[in-house]
């Protein structure tokens, strides 16, 4: 129960305070993917939402089915933001990737909804 409240007051904090273009429905299930990247799922692209892959730029992070029409989203993103991720990126405090994660992607993904 925790965590469902976690999530909803992240959620709920990222559509309020970023007034972002994505609308409630890719923003829960964005936050459902980065979740289970940060709680250790893999970021392989296998079995999860998320895929990490290098980039000309640093990495490239595609989150699966997010748009509309069930299309891929992708974010160009440093490698040093990625390896920040990563760092924080565990099943026993996943709360500040989470977050982490959150604030970095859905500003950059309001131009692509």
């Amino acid at each position: 129960m925790k965590i469902l409240k976690v999530c909803v007051l992240i959620v709920g904090t990222l559509a309020t305070s970023l007034a972002t273009a994505l609308n409630t429905g890719q923003l829960v299930y964005l936050q459902s993917a980065v979740l289970e990247m940060c709680r250790g799922g893999t970021i392989e692209g296998k079995s999860s939402k998320i895929n990490v892959k290098a980039s000309v730029q640093g990495q490239l992070v595609v989150i699966k089915k997010l748009l509309e029409g069930g299309a891929d989203a992708e974010v160009e993103i440093t490698k040093e933001e990625w390896d920040g991720i990563k760092a924080l990126a565990n099943p026993e405090d996943y709360s500040k990737c989470v977050e982490a994660t959150l604030n970095l992607l859905v500003p950059r993904l309001d131009n692509q909804s």
